[in-house]
């Protein structure tokens, strides 16, 4: 006699569920559920190729595929019966090690694309493909001294000299001043990238935190991810970081120093500080007075800082060199340390030729009060003891810059021409000595070795007045004043073409100065004055080129990595609608499965 399913033993029962279940899987409606599973995959598979397809000039787009699985069979009294097919989440095609590569090669570019613009900038300045270059400037100069030689008393003469050394001041102060604006313009760059790179660090955060959000689901958070790489390559083009990911699918990034800038769904910014030189230097927004400059070694913003604080300020002491050589000018460079290598009372000994002739002067530091000067005529500068290299630049030369004569003048023309380099004028050659304990840390050497100048030598001339003790030249390229001395610009008599008084037909004085021009006179008495400006130039052609070659090189880089990038996760149109109808094919059989067994079902009902 047969027994009530609800009488029979607990095990009895659940095994004659289990066949139940399995006939079911195995019967008609088993059959349907495997159509409706093998719908929904390949359904599945069509809207992935078709957002392939879609996507196929979106930039950064990695391919996606559908992954197909068979469905779990059942185990039955006739054996292993399969269900069908699953569709799971689809994956992007990706290669982690070439994206790390392209960042790296975008550093790079970044770097010298930056570089390469500014100072293609620097090489229009000098401009020396026109005729109204520095160096046929300079050519006429001479030349017109060469021809008060032949006519020393001839007015003509006199005043077509003023008019050529007017034009060389001219000149000299003109390009020299067009050298801020363009310091200026890499300035604002350097505040706007900071700027970007805290939108993307943002970005970047956000998109961290819907990533977790998805993935932590159990999804795949595709296009959030390729957002994010696009976003990583953009911030490395502005400066050089260090990324890694988390097993929760947050992508952390630091600075190449170490510190973080994007942790998580976290952002640490940063911000620019105002620095003695009036631009603008980097610098974490929670640590606002450290200047990280220094620590960026790619992106734009390495190029643009070291155009504007080396490769500018070093030719911008080329040309101060180079009046200071025609003045017939010493000069000195002090390359400052920071505070911290100072203990106070630490000092150096510089020496003026005018007040009175070879007066020395010692430069003592004092740190926040503490400390002793050395005695003599002292200039102190008073530091902090956290103050940076520059910092001590900037205040050794706003304190060396108080000191006056009895006329109030200024005894020295110092300028800092770079981050901590002090250039100071008009020092006695020889007189520069370090400190007795020679411990200030600071290296000190003498940059001009030319005291016999166009203006030593017109000091010791006559004009045809009879004055004497007259400079052919005034001011400094720095103080903004390079300019042919007012006293000579309102009189061409006052020339000292002479070497004694009432000889105006004396010319030996004039033959000093003309031969000045071919003088071994810079370079440590190695080159001349045409050679030293057709140097420097020449070296801004080589920088120019190099800096070129270096993008070219590092453009191409990128471009084969992108395009190796694009074999491996660009869409492929030809092999997308291969794949779409392969999917279409599928899910038009596994339609027609479904209406074949709507028709078993209805022959069944029909039979009832």
């Amino acid at each position: 006699m047969d027994i009530a399913p609800w009488a029979k033993p607990n095990h009895e029962r659940e095994d004659a569920q289990r066949e139940n279940e399995v006939l079911g899987m195995s019967g008609i409606y088993g059959v349907l559920q495997t159509g409706m599973r093998s719908l929904l995959a390949q359904q599945r598979g069509i809207e992935v190729a078709g957002h392939n397809i879609a996507n196929v000039n979106t930039p950064g787009y990695s391919r996606q595929t559908v992954n197909l699985k068979t469905s779990t069979p059942v185990m039955g009294s006739q054996g292993v019966i399969g269900t069908g097919v699953t569709a799971r989440e689809s994956e992007r095609v990706y290669d982690q090690f070439v994206g790390v590569q392209i960042e790296n090669e975008n550093e790079e570019l970044g770097r010298w694309d930056a570089q390469k613009t500014a100072l293609e900038r620097v090489e229009i300045i000098f401009n020396e493909s026109s005729d109204s270059g520095l160096s046929k400037t300079m050519g006429e100069f001479w030349n017109t001294w060469q021809d008060l030689v032949n006519n020393p008393s001839g007015n003509v003469e006199r005043l077509a000299l003023l008019g050529s050394s007017e034009t060389l001041a001219f000149e000299f102060q003109n390009t020299y001043n067009k050298f801020s604006p363009l310091q200026d313009d890499l300035d604002i760059s350097i505040a706007a990238t900071v700027d970007e790179i805290n939108l993307k660090a943002a970005e970047i955060g956000n998109l961290n935190q819907k990533i977790i959000e998805a993935e932590g689901g159990g999804l795949h958070a595709n296009d959030f991810r390729d957002a994010r790489d696009m976003a990583v390559k953009d911030l490395s083009l502005m400066i050089d970081v260090t990324t890694y990911e988390e097993s929760s699918g947050s992508l952390n990034v630091n600075l190449r120093d170490g510190s973080s800038l994007v942790n998580g769904s976290i952002t640490s910014k940063l911000s620019t500080m105002v620095n003695d030189a009036g631009y603008r230097d980097v610098v974490r927004a929670s640590d606002p007075t450290v200047s990280i400059n220094s620590t960026i070694s790619g992106g734009k913003l390495k190029g643009w800082i070291e155009v504007r604080d080396v490769i500018i300020p070093e030719y911008k002491g080329n040309m101060e060199d180079l009046v200071n050589g025609i003045k017939g000018v010493e000069a000195t460079e002090v390359v400052t340390d920071a505070a911290d290598t100072l203990s106070g009372g630490e000092f150096f000994t510089i020496s003026s030729p005018t007040t009175p002739a070879a007066t020395n002067y010692n430069v003592w530091y004092s740190i926040d009060g503490a400390g002793a000067g050395p005695g003599g005529n002292e200039i102190e500068v008073a530091i902090s003891a956290t103050d940076t290299a520059a910092q001590v630049a900037s205040k050794t030369a706003g304190a060396i810059a108080l000191e006056v004569d009895g006329s109030g003048n200024s005894v020295f023309d110092v300028s800092v021409t770079g981050g901590a380099t002090l250039t100071i004028a008009s020092v006695v050659a020889g007189d520069v000595t370090d400190s007795a304990d020679n411990d200030t840390g600071f290296t000190i050497t003498k940059r001009i070795d030319g005291g016999d100048g166009v203006n030593y030598y017109h000091r010791q001339g006559y004009g045809l007045d009879d004055s004497t003790g007259n400079d052919f030249f005034s001011g400094t390229l720095a103080g903004n004043n390079f300019a042919v001395n007012s006293d000579i610009a309102d009189n061409a008599n006052k020339i000292a073409a002479a070497t004694e008084a009432g000889l105006p037909g004396d010319n030996s004085n004039a033959i000093a100065i003309a031969g000045l021009q071919n003088a071994l006179m810079m370079n440590g008495n190695t080159a001349t004055f045409d050679n030293f400006y057709n140097s420097m130039v020449s070296g801004v052609g080589t920088k120019v080129r190099d800096a070129g070659m270096n993008h070219d090189h590092h453009t191409a880089m990128v471009s084969h990595l992108e395009n190796y990038r694009e074999s491996i996760s660009g869409v492929s149109l030809d092999e997308e609608m291969v794949n779409l109808i392969q999917f279409q094919l599928g899910y038009d059989a596994a339609a027609k499965l479904i209406s074949t067994t709507d028709e078993m079902l209805q022959t069944l009902m029909n039979m009832v």
